[in-house]
């Protein structure tokens, strides 16, 4: 009854019927594919994680005004604006659509893990230069409570992603006054903030997938789509505490702080900028397989579940009336 008959709820992982699977076919095409990876990396990433550059007193994002315009901003500007000049070449520009693209068995291994390279270089580089951009405009410290040493003034270049910040926007506070705001950081706060991030993380990356491969899209309004998804996951990795959607992004922004202020920080903060960065790069590497997952149980059960419970006795269509039905019957009864 819940089930689709000829539906196979792994129908979505191919990673041994590869026939299909593509690759450039010259050198040249190479070349523009992994370049375009390269460049476009670094542009979405600065877009993205260049808002949390601190000028002065205040996070870029800020300058935005409000979490609404960042998240169009995202959505239509930043990944608008990479589809439209990279979109021609290769513009996977994630490793969560690049990892999705090789178990689906779109892509070849060869291509797929040149195309992670490029990513990985790409997010490197937007880092360091979120690094020279902040640590020179920066006029924001450290916490004292996560300096090593307490006579440190050394600045931060952005802000990076917290565990212990994002503990404060779980669940938890409302059970827990260990997990308010304003909290002292702890291990305790910490894995539970790494948790949220990597559930949020694998959510958001999986959401992100749906415009990108839905079978269901017309291909044209396919990446008009995309850019409204981003916009609506941006607003809610807002909510959440991380909203990095794509590993490399998210590691240039933990760049700063992991390449240049480790010496800075508490082994309690290290320990914090670790967590947050490993459970945000796994939680985005898990959405692929979470994604395929859930299209097939939604093709197999779900839909066919949520159609039968929506139909069931519902005669919703027998009272509304034509206007031609209406016009029929009176020639009816006149005649």
């Amino acid at each position: 009854m819940f089930i689709e008959k000829g539906e196979y709820m792994f129908n979505y992982f191919n990673l041994k019927n590869r026939q299909a699977a593509v690759q450039p076919t010259k050198a040249i095409h190479w070349f523009s594919h992994l370049f375009s990876e390269l460049i476009g990396t670094i542009w979405i990433s600065l877009g993205l994680a260049g808002l949390s550059i601190i000028i002065k007193d205040k996070v870029v994002e800020h300058y935005l005004l409000h979490n609404v315009i960042v998240g169009f901003f995202a959505g239509f500007v930043v990944v608008g604006s990479c589809l439209i000049f990279f979109g021609r070449w290769s513009v996977d520009l994630n490793p969560v659509v690049t990892l999705y693209r090789w178990f689906n068995g779109t892509n070849k291994t060869g291509y797929v893990m040149a195309k992670l390279a490029m990513q990985i270089v790409g997010g490197i580089l937007a880092g360091l230069i979120i690094y020279g951009i902040g640590h020179n405009a920066s006029g924001i410290k450290f916490e004292a409570n996560y300096l090593a040493n307490a006579t440190d003034t050394a600045h931060k270049a952005n802000h990076y992603i917290s565990a212990h910040n994002v503990s404060a926007k779980s669940f938890m506070p409302n059970f827990d006054s260990a997990f308010a705001k304003e909290a002292v950081i702890t291990k305790k706060t910490i894995w539970s903030g790494g948790v949220w991030i990597f559930f949020g993380e694998m959510v958001l990356g999986a959401i992100l997938l749906f415009p990108i491969f839905s079978p269901r899209l017309d291909n044209k309004y396919r990446d008009t789509f995309i850019c409204f998804i981003i916009s609506f996951d941006v607003w809610m990795g807002i909510l959440l505490g991380s909203a990095a959607i794509n590993p490399v992004r998210g590691l240039a922004q933990q760049v700063p702080t992991l390449f240049f202020d480790m010496k800075h920080l508490s082994a309690m903060a290290q320990y914090d900028i670790h967590m947050g960065t490993w459970a945000m790069v796994l939680g985005n590497l898990m959405s692929p397989v979470f994604h395929a997952f859930m299209q097939g149980f939604t093709e197999k059960y779900g839909n066919p579940a949520l159609l039968w419970m929506l139909n069931y006795k519902n005669n919703k269509a027998s009272h509304y009336v034509k206007e031609t039905q209406t016009k029929e019957e009176s020639v009816k009864k006149n005649n």
